[in-house]
């Protein structure tokens, strides 16, 4: 078995284009992402050891990037140095999205599970902090992955880009990534997230 890790990982936030993001580094051609998304090692699986880990890669080819999308990563504390002492080459991509609108993203997703259907009066529950606000301390986060990454590995995008031009944010995406640029089944891409 050839042993493969990421060469990129999409540490987040979660609600900000992630699963648009996913497709559109899966279906480039020189990109391997694995079948399932997320992958969720260096934060919920990674007791399971770095075999489990490299499962998610086994059908990668020739490509010339490996992505792991995860967008969990950002707010656990212990991902970045595990992200560092498993792939220290690796970029770091973060998508950020206004915090308050993220939250409220993530609340009506997640509104289900929830028996509070109302965002203003569940922000009060402390269980749901870690879920709705944690996530948009973003400041916080970003200095933890910077202090295992150099920042010319963290790329730090913005959902309202990805909103107004996808093609311009996914094009930089590819080029931080090191693949060609060009606009690989950006139609399909977009259309199937109208």
């Amino acid at each position: 078995m050839k042993e493969t890790l990421p060469t990129f990982i999409h540490a987040g936030a979660q609600r900000s284009g992630s699963t648009w993001l996913y497709h559109a580094l899966k279906d480039h051609p020189d990109i391997f992402m694995p079948e399932k998304e997320p992958v969720n090692f260096f934060d919920c699986h990674y007791h399971k050891g770095i075999s489990w880990y490299l499962k998610y890669f086994e059908g990668h080819e020739d490509e010339k990037a490996i992505g792991d999308e995860s967008p969990g990563y950002i707010k656990n504390p212990f991902a970045p140095k595990r992200a560092a002492e498993v792939v220290p080459d690796a970029k770091i991509i973060f998508c950020l999205r206004n915090p308050v609108d993220r939250a409220y993203s993530q609340y009506w997703t997640a509104e289900n599970a929830w028996t509070d259907t109302n965002f203003g009066k569940s922000l009060t529950r402390h269980s749901v902090n870690d879920v709705f606000i944690t996530p948009g301390y973003y400041n916080y986060h970003l200095t933890r992955w910077e202090k295992y990454f150099d920042k010319n590995r963290i790329k730090i995008t913005f959902f309202d880009d990805f909103v107004s031009d996808n093609e311009s944010f996914i094009q930089d995406i590819y080029g931080f990534i090191g693949v060609n640029d060009q606009l690989y089944c950006l139609q399909k891409i977009s259309s199937r997230f109208k």
